[in-house]
């Protein structure tokens, strides 16, 4: 019963950032970074409208020339945010995969935690930065207590604790949306 409420959980948010960008595309630039470090090398790709903006892999910059040599990665990264959102068809909700549903799950998880402990009044606007050390949340740095229960949410996600080089942050206001989790091993 908690994973069908958790998926739940998980497509509500989903679609309310679905939402959110649709209503605010016409307004504002829409951002996007993505990181991965694992065991086959480092990526970090950033967009703006759609439209690389910085490309590295293994800590050198990728040319424009050489875009094609990394097109399958490229393809993955601009189908997910240019594709028109659908609601899910009962009774089958999509499975999380990945690193993007990772990110979504645990954002979801730390803001409905924040907000059942109301430190976060909504969740229309809160910034959040999760690190080994420190939660800081709206510039606020949180005790110990919410500080050990969000690694421990972030861990029953990812499989692991965040280390001393590793980082989590969401942004959320009314017009921007963002979010970040570098993750080092």
């Amino acid at each position: 019963m908690k994973a069908i409420l958790i998926i739940i959980a998980f497509l509500l948010a989903l679609c309310t950032n679905f939402i959110c960008a649709q209503s605010n595309t016409t307004s504002s630039d829409q951002t996007r970074t993505i990181e991965i470090n694992n065991d086959n090398g480092e990526l970090y790709i950033s967009f703006a409208n759609g439209v690389i903006q910085e490309f590295v892999v293994n800590d050198d910059p990728v040319s424009e020339e050489r875009y094609s040599d990394y097109q399958k990665i490229i393809d993955d990264f601009t189908e997910e945010e240019s594709a028109l959102p659908t609601p899910p068809v009962p009774p089958t909700p999509p499975a999380p995969t990945g690193d993007e549903n990772h990110t979504a799950e645990l954002q979801l998880a730390l803001t409905d935690f924040l907000l059942d402990k109301e430190i976060i009044s909504s969740t229309n606007k809160y910034k959040i930065q999760l690190k080994k050390e420190y939660l800081k949340v709206n510039g606020e740095k949180l005790s110990n207590e919410f500080h050990e229960a969000c690694l421990d949410l972030f861990e029953g996600i990812y499989g692991q604790r965040l280390n001393s080089r590793s980082e989590v942050k969401f942004k959320k206001s009314r017009k921007n949306s963002s979010s970040s989790i570098r993750i080092e091993k």
